[in-house]
């Protein structure tokens, strides 16, 4: 018996066929789509084991930070291992697990160890790409349920096709489609992009009545071929053409968005200098990794670990709830109720062992209670060093509020906002560390980045890519420049560094709200199928 496509129309997407037969391919076996990620991890073997980069690249600001330095890292371990406090010199600011992980690494393994920090940032973000495919791939765009026309427009006359009626409709029926006059002109000819432009008004078998082409298509340059039967349902009272305003997306591939990561300078050079952000990295890509598995104790415990290292992450307890709310099937409260004391929990054991390794309680100070107060003012590519270096002593604690509030006052909103889709949710939150937080590097914008990408479908709905990526690129290359003429050359002051600074994270704002507003307006486009086919594109060829 042969089913109704316009029953199956309500539960799969359009074009399902094509697409899932993409989906089907071993892309990611293919040792092809992987040599890009191996170019990334065979640079940074070069860039670490010949060439003085690693050195050179430990002092920069805009990598190293107070709580991330590889350089303070060793002053404390240097202090642990020779029996003292290694708080007491006010210069470490990192967890003390830390301490414990490269007190027993030999020196030639650390760099291998960053390496492998980065491939395994990279294969999570792998992973996490291959469920955005799948939900690319299932995303159900609904058919018009009305029949109105693109435009109210009075009809030309057109040819009149015979049309069969239901009882004489043979098994090889053609269904009419518009079709370029040349090949050439075809951007892309696949099975899952509609092509039909023609709009049949009340087309009914038993009926017949005529087909009317738009004045606009009147002369245009295009004949009516016949296509595959498949096109022309028999037992469907109507003929729904595919809507010629649902967007052509470009299926993802998961190996591009490793390969970007590894590949992007900002996780270069952070790699190369050897910043601790990695294991809050990798803490954070864990997380969402297995909070997209279901399972629920694995992701507590990564983002437990990535809120012991740097705070912030904490953060990310809201997407990873969303992300386990979908895939168990359960309420959001519910979710938040059963994962919230796993995360406590794991929390505080992480504290507990800290506490049995160093034998005092003053690393809370030291360093959750440094990334909070902010006392050291370090010029780095965040908003808070500058501020309180021209702050007045009795305005600080105030403004310590409030720039600490704007980092996490966000989450909420954009969590309930952008509810159904979790993996925005995840990039808008490292977005928000990112720019907000009291010591970012260039680190947390490569991990959102990699995040950006896996949203390929929002870029056509964006308005100010080329004004935010330029902003990104000059800011990177002035930032350094700036810097060194404040304070090598001697040629400048802090407002310069401090401008091309605002410029960098003025850049990453308007990218996260260009980024929401696509969203919502591919919502509004989607679930809002009778409205979307009022509007007419002008396409010029």
């Amino acid at each position: 018996m042969r089913a109704d496509p316009f029953t199956a129309e309500l539960k799969v997407p359009a074009a399902r066929s094509a697409v899932a037969q993409s989906l089907s391919r071993p892309n990611s076996e293919d040792p092809v789509v992987r040599i890009p990620v191996w170019i990334g991890v065979v640079l940074r073997i070069i860039l670490f084991f010949f060439t003085n980069a690693s050195s050179f690249l430990q002092l920069r600001v805009e990598v190293s930070t107070p709580v991330t330095s590889w350089k303070r890292l060793r002053e404390g371990l240097y202090l642990y291992q020779n029996g003292i406090a290694p708080y007491e010199g006010g210069v470490f600011h990192q967890a003390p697990l830390l301490l414990a992980i490269f007190n027993f690494l030999p020196p030639i393994l650390i760099p291998i160890l960053f390496i492998a920090l980065d491939y395994a940032i990279a294969r999570g973000l792998v992973e996490i790409a291959q469920y955005k495919r799948k939900l690319q791939i299932a995303e159900i765009w609904p058919a018009p349920t009305s029949d109105d026309s693109l435009i109210d427009a009075v009809p030309v006359e057109a040819p009149k096709p015979e049309i069969p009626s239901p009882e004489n409709t043979p098994a090889d029926s053609v269904a009419w489609l518009r079709k370029p006059a040349s090949d050439d002109d075809v951007l892309q000819s696949t099975d899952d992009i509609p092509q039909s432009v023609h709009k049949r008004k009340n087309v009914n078998f038993a009926s017949q009545e005529e087909d009317i082409v738009p004045p606009w298509l009147a002369n245009d340059n295009c004949r009516l071929v016949q296509g595959d039967s498949a096109h022309a349902p028999i037992n469907a009272p109507q003929l729904k053409p595919s809507d010629p305003t649902q967007p052509v997306d470009v299926i993802l591939h998961p190996e591009d968005i490793g390969a970007m990561y590894l590949l992007n300078p900002y996780s270069i050079i952070t790699c190369l200098s050897q910043s601790t952000l990695l294991f809050t990295l990798i803490a954070i890509v864990g997380g969402i990794q297995y909070a997209i598995k279901g399972n629920r104790n694995a992701s507590m415990l990564f983002i437990a670990v990535a809120a012991y290292l740097s705070f912030y992450p904490a953060m990310m307890m809201a997407p990873a709830i969303l992300l386990l709310s979908t895939q168990t099937s359960r309420p959001v409260m519910q979710a938040l109720k059963s994962a919230l004391p796993l995360f406590l929990a794991f929390l505080v054991a992480l504290l507990g062992l800290s506490y049995l390794l160093v034998g005092t309680w003053d690393f809370l100070p030291s360093t959750y209670g440094v990334i909070l107060s902010v006392p050291d003012l370090t010029p780095n590519i965040g908003l808070f060093w500058y501020f309180f270096i021209e702050m007045f002593e009795q305005f600080r604690p105030f403004f310590l509020c409030v720039f600490q509030i704007m980092v996490f006052i966000f989450v909420i909103p954009i969590a309930l906002v952008f509810r159904e889709h979790p993996l925005f949710v995840a990039y808008a939150t490292t977005a928000i560390m990112a720019i907000f937080k009291s010591y970012p590097s260039v680190g947390d914008t490569a991990l959102y980045l990699a995040f950006f990408t896996m949203h390929q479908e929002l870029y056509k709905y964006m308005r100010n890519m080329f004004l935010v990526f330029n902003a990104l690129f000059f800011a990177s290359i002035l930032g350094p420049l700036f810097h060194y003429l404040w304070v090598y050359a001697g040629s400048g002051n802090a407002n310069f560094y401090f401008a091309i600074t605002l410029v960098f994270g003025l850049a990453q704002i308007i990218l996260l709200t260009d980024t929401g507003h696509a969203l919502i307006l591919r919502e509004w486009e989607r679930l809002h199928p009778d409205l979307r086919r009022k509007r007419v594109e002008l396409v010029h060829q």
